[in-house]
């Protein structure tokens, strides 16, 4: 066997240059393997005739099988190298692959687990909203902590593109998108219910404060209303339309926005709060309808 049919034989079973990037040796390696068991007959046929010829032979010749003898075994050995480092190197690959795919279904899974904890409906009672803070908070470190734990996942995944196909590394990074896109809904969704748990809880300070705007102003009415005894009738009349009713008119819809807020505290809040509650909205309408009382004797 010459030199120059030895590299041809090398490269007829493995080739030149790096082995390729693919994960699975399903065609390329495959066919590798076959090829190299293929020869091997005939590479112990050769080396057992050579071994017979040599000796045999005379001394010269004996030299010259012996030296192409050696190298024939080296370059079996280093194609038998050569492929065995890439087909070690491809089933590291491909266990990659299936430990990205576990991690991304368990990402998958623990998403789900968290969207299943923002799912559970809001407590109506102030004071259970007010408990409900602390898991929402622990819910929030939960997917930060998540989050974090993407960036390994990127980091798996541009490694494992240098040796994949084109369309697997599509496959493996719509998988990755698709996660952060619903992790990012789903913080969205953390931080809308976080807002409503202040807003509600917020409520009764809202209430209290329309309250005594509420208040102030029948307070401030009575007192125009009252004032109007130094004028003539047609005056007071004019007075009253002019001042008056503009006013009663725009604090109606702040009574009416109290009411609503009152009656949503009433749901949300303990016996004693509900009580107060409709305690205060009862002499809102009483005042209310003082003020009309006094504006009809007038």
């Amino acid at each position: 066997m010459t030199m120059t049919s030895r590299r041809s034989w090398s490269h007829s079973i493995f080739g030149t240059g790096p082995p390729p990037a693919a994960p699975r040796r399903s065609g390329h390696q495959r066919d590798k393997e076959r090829r190299l068991g293929r020869l091997q007959p005939g590479y112990v046929t050769t080396v057992r005739h050579c071994q017979d010829v040599s000796s045999v032979a005379e001394p010269e010749s004996k030299l010259l099988l012996q030296r192409d003898l050696t190298l024939l075994q080296e370059l079996w050995r280093s194609v038998v190298q050569q492929l065995q480092e890439a087909l070690t190197h491809f089933s590291g690959i491909t266990q990659k692959r299936h430990t990205f795919e576990k991690i991304i279904e368990d990402k998958r899974k623990t998403l789900r687990d968290l969207k299943a904890r923002v799912d559970d409906p809001l407590p109506t009672l102030h004071e259970e909203l007010q408990i409900a803070k602390g898991p929402l908070k622990e819910l929030e470190e939960a997917l930060d902590e998540w989050g974090d734990s993407l960036k390994d996942l990127d980091d798996m995944k541009s490694e494992l593109s240098q040796y994949i196909i084109a369309e697997d590394g599509i496959v493996l990074n719509n998988q990755v998108e698709a996660l952060h896109q619903q992790w990012e809904e789903l913080c969205l969704r953390v931080s809308m219910r976080k807002q409503e748990i202040e807003d509600r809880l917020n409520a009764w300070n809202v209430f209290n404060e329309k309250n005594k705007e509420l208040c102030d102003w029948l307070t401030q009415m009575e007192s125009k209303v009252l004032q109007t005894g130094d004028v003539n009738i047609e005056e007071m009349i004019e007075k009253l339309q002019k001042d008056c009713m503009e006013e009663i008119n725009l604090f109606s819809e702040n009574k009416l926005h109290l009411k609503q807020i009152g009656e949503q505290l009433i749901n949300a809040s303990n016996q004693a709060r509900s009580k107060e509650i409709e305690n205060k909205l009862n002499k809102v309408n009483d005042r209310w309808k003082h003020l009309f009382d006094v504006i009809g004797s007038r």
